[in-house]
């Protein structure tokens, strides 16, 4: 079980993203939290790690929508971003990545890890 947490934990560490411009704050008050993630139907492992990390954080709701193979979710991103509902958290291949990163989808996020406020390793 450590594993599949570890798993999830490196998983949204490197796919995590946010097209909001203004900052999302995280809850720590209890409040319910939700994630939006996105990919495509051959990821058949991670929603059971998706249920057991809600298992263990109650206050994180993972909404899960996967799509066809890897072409219909590029499609479907592309359809979310052109709508400005990009999840938080989603698959992509090597392709679609640097479409990502040129159009400013995603970003490095080591910045954000490195500031005094992070409390993680």
């Amino acid at each position: 079980m450590k594993k599949l947490y570890f798993m999830l934990c490196v998983f949204i560490g490197l796919f995590i993203v946010s097209c909001d411009s203004e900052k999302k704050e995280v809850s720590t008050d209890g409040e319910q939290v939700v994630l939006k993630v996105n990919m495509d139907a051959n990821a058949i492992l991670l929603p059971s790690v998706f249920k057991m990390f809600e298992e263990l954080h109650p206050n994180i709701k993972i909404e899960l929508e996967q799509t066809g193979d890897m072409q219909a979710h590029y499609t479907k991103m592309m359809s979310l971003i052109a709508s400005g509902e990009v999840p938080d958290v989603f698959i992509s291949q090597s392709a679609g990545y640097v479409n990502y990163v040129d159009q400013g989808i995603i970003r490095n996020l080591s910045d954000l890890l490195q500031t005094e406020s992070y409390e993680g390793d």
